[in-house]
């Protein structure tokens, strides 16, 4: 198992991506905001993507 940052040159990122061999496990987005707005969640819905 790993644990990983993800950032592309686009600026869309992913603070911790767990993985477990070629598959994503699980994703992680750290904000200290009070309140989750849609463009936080950019890299998150990106990551499977790719």
């Amino acid at each position: 198992m790993g644990f990983f940052h993800y950032c592309d040159r686009d600026g869309f990122e992913v603070d911790i991506v767990i993985e477990q061999g070629l598959a994503a496990v699980a994703r992680v987005e750290i904000k200290a905001a009070a309140t989750v707005r849609s463009s936080d969640l950019r890299g998150l819905l990106k990551l499977p993507k790719r």
